[in-house]
Parts: C-alpha cells; structure tokens; sequence
C-alpha cells in the first residue's frame, strides 16, 4: 500500500485501488486476476486499455492475450510499470493525463498489487507440486519397507 499512502489519489481511484485489492486476493487463477484488475482500472476516467507485458515467468501461468480495453485507436499516453522483479510490465494507456490525478503512482500500485497476487499464485503452485513429491516419496517408501516385510519372512 505504499503508492496508496504516498500519493493523493481521487475518490474513484482509491475506491479502484481498494477493489484492486479484493479482487487479486479473491481471484481463482493467474489470467482471471489480471483479467479483474484491468476490469477494475478501465472504468476509471481516462483508462483506455490495460496491457501486460508477460515475462518468460508469466507466460505459462496466463496464456493468451493479456490486453484489455479500446483497441481500434491507441491512447496516445501510457504509463507503465514492472511487475515485481520477475513477471514483466504493466502498461496503462489512458486519453488524457490531466484526467488522472497520478498515473504513474497508478500504474506502480497495480503492478504491485498483480506481484503480489502472481506471487501467491507462483507459491500456491509451489505447494501443490512439493505435497505430491512427498506424497510419491511416502509411496516409495512404504514399497521399500513392504518389501523388506517380506524378504525378512
């Protein structure tokens, strides 16, 4: 939350902020919490698309595209940000910049807030692929002692 703290943000910002933030923590998967977070930023006034540059990380963990919003006209400004150290950058491009109080700080908040979802999602995945490996290790284990079981009778 320190972009939320530093800056002043309007209402409807910090309002999007915040659903910013129940949103990643309620998100199922990697694609449907940035699909949220971008439905979350586009009604602001003067968003105009969302897009995520992925990083070799993100690929396998949201495939497909990862832009949102106007596509028949591009926004003439943006203001991007990377996406922790690891998943890649986020781009807003936006009509005008006088319509938003801080785009930078803006961007810079979402793209901590889609890091940390990532992430969590990155540990969850983690978790799940370390629990089978011990599970497949007790396997093998309880067939070696079976076996000596056996061999000792």
């Amino acid at each position: 939350m320190s972009a939320l703290l530093q800056y002043n943000f309007t209402i409807s910002e910090r309002d999007t902020l915040f659903d910013i933030s129940r949103r990643t923590i309620s998100a199922l998967e990697p694609g449907a919490a940035l699909s949220a977070i971008a439905q979350a930023l586009l009604p602001l006034p003067g968003i105009r698309r969302v897009e995520v540059e992925p990083s070799a990380d993100l690929a396998p963990l949201a495939p497909g595209s990862l832009a949102w919003g106007e596509k028949a006209r591009e926004p003439r400004y943006f203001s991007s940000a990377p996406i922790g150290s690891r998943w890649g950058t986020l781009r807003l491009y936006f009509s005008s910049p006088e319509k938003m109080s801080n785009p930078v700080a803006l961007a810079r908040f979402s793209a901590e807030q889609i890091a940390l979802a990532l992430d969590l999602f990155a540990l969850r995945d983690k978790g799940r692929r370390m629990r089978q490996r011990i599970t497949r290790v007790q396997e093998l284990l309880e067939a070696r002692k079976r076996r000596l079981r056996e061999a000792a009778r």
